[in-house]
């Protein structure tokens, strides 16, 4: 209710959303650092692909220099995507938390042993 804090109002906001969506028949994807739109929702056949600024801690600002440092190729490792794309710490923190680096090494460097 009104009692509730400005966090928890917003989320019923997006919940309602959400549920709505699935009433429809859509489903949702995971973010991707690859197709995933700077902040606007992408619609593939019935899916929904949420943007990259709905991560927790990415911000705007993050989210377009994800897009673009994307569009130039794949990242070879985690340090490839931190350099070329400029992301803090916190921002590396909340892909890696949503699984968006699976895969991917730490670094540029190969080990041979």
């Amino acid at each position: 209710g009104n009692d509730a804090p400005q966090k928890d109002q917003v989320m019923i906001n997006v919940f309602e959303i959400v549920y709505e969506m699935f009433k429809r028949g859509f489903t949702f994807q995971n973010v991707d650092i690859y197709r995933s739109h700077p902040d606007k929702f992408l619609i593939e056949d019935n899916s929904l692909i949420p943007p990259l600024n709905a991560v927790n801690g990415v911000a705007d600002a993050a989210a377009k220099s994800i897009a673009e440092a994307a569009k130039k190729g794949e990242f070879m490792s985690k340090e490839d995507f931190k350099i070329r794309t400029g992301s803090t710490k916190t921002v590396m923190e909340a892909l890696e938390n949503i699984g968006c680096f699976k895969g991917m090494g730490e670094t540029n460097q190969i080990s041979f042993f």
